[in-house]
């Protein structure tokens, strides 16, 4: 999506190369000076640059837009910050040595919270399943963990919010 924006060589344009000989000044051929009366009438107002005011309106709706992403992915950041503020820290846990681990009583998902440091948030009731199962979803959180999906996550999501207009992003 960003590679429409880097600047291009004229082997990679679209648009043809146009080129123009250069005039010699024997070459120029002078008007012939016009009377007043034969000039047109000057226009009374001056003409709008719509191209001008449709790259300010687009601006305009631009920034709109990404600071409404903005706020929305700070309200999301704020959610999660509260929902591991209100877990408990587990110890010695067995992925505790890879990633720190949060259990709340809230009925969630277990997932990965973070970018740079992600933490691992597990639900309460994970304590009933059989211990088998408790092994097989923390070793999938950790399947993300080494896949580094949190980062590829943030990434995602910051392209989302500074490309917030483009609904494939």
């Amino acid at each position: 999506l960003l590679v429409v924006l880097a600047p291009q060589r004229e082997s990679l344009s679209v648009m043809p190369v146009i080129e123009f000989e250069p005039v010699h000044a024997e070459q120029v051929v002078p008007m012939p000076a016009a009377s007043p009366a034969s000039l047109p009438e000057a226009p009374s107002a001056t003409p709008v640059n719509w191209p001008g005011l449709a790259a300010k309106a687009w601006l305009a709706l631009y920034l709109a837009g990404a600071g409404a992403a903005l706020v929305r992915l700070m309200l999301a950041q704020r959610a999660l910050r509260r929902l591991v503020q209100g877990a408990t820290r587990l110890a010695g846990h067995e992925a505790s040595a890879a990633l720190d681990v949060f259990e709340t009583e809230l009925a969630v998902s277990p997932m990965l919270i973070g970018v740079f440091r992600p933490v691992l948030l597990v639900p309460r009731h994970l304590r009933d399943f059989d211990p088998v199962q408790q092994q097989l979803i923390v070793a999938h959180e950790l399947a993300h963990l080494q896949r580094r999906d949190p980062l590829w996550m943030g990434a995602s999501i910051a392209a989302q919010t500074v490309l917030w207009f483009n609904p494939a992003v």
